[in-house]
């Protein structure tokens, strides 16, 4: 399972919230981040959780995922466009003479016929899977209830240039 802490900025109706979170995954520990794009994109992540625990703006949480999940739907993303490549580009070489064209012509008619609908596949199942509570984060504990509120009040009402929990 997956974990991460955030702070819900904003409830939503059923049982839902928005959480901002630190963007670490694996740039944090690789060597080449000082260098990539990825690394120079924002820090922050706005997501919205399920919120079975009550989690009110202000309040740290801890989110969880599905590791088996995630990878399941990751395993989706990448494999359905890439099958639908190969499969489109076999197609292609068989039915060169039906379709009189040179093999290497039909192979990459086929090919990126197959990729399209690899990736239409792709986009409908995540609109089917997105409705599905299965892969969404969930809120699983309160850490720390109020603590954005506590550090704007302490600072009337500005956030200090150090706090980690937020963006000024």
């Amino acid at each position: 399972m997956a974990n991460k802490t955030g702070i819900v900025i904003r409830t939503l109706p059923g049982s839902r919230a928005d959480v901002v979170a630190d963007k670490q995954g694996g740039c944090g520990s690789c060597s080449s981040a000082s260098s990539c794009h990825t690394a120079q994109a924002p820090q922050k992540l706005t997501t919205t959780v399920i919120n079975r625990i009550g989690a009110e703006p202000g309040d740290i949480v801890a989110i969880d995922v599905s590791t088996g999940k995630l990878l399941g739907g990751l395993a989706v993303i990448y494999l359905l466009p890439v099958i639908g490549l190969l499969v489109g580009a076999i197609i292609g070489v068989n039915v060169k003479e039906i379709v009189s064209m040179s093999e290497t012509g039909s192979v990459l008619l086929f090919g990126a016929i197959g990729l399209m609908l690899g990736f239409g596949l792709v986009f409908t199942i995540s609109k089917l899977l997105g409705a599905n509570d299965a892969f969404t984060p969930v809120a699983s504990r309160i850490v720390r209830q109020g603590a954005v509120k506590l550090v704007i009040s302490e600072t009337s009402g500005t956030v200090p240039a150090d706090c980690t929990c937020i963006n000024p």
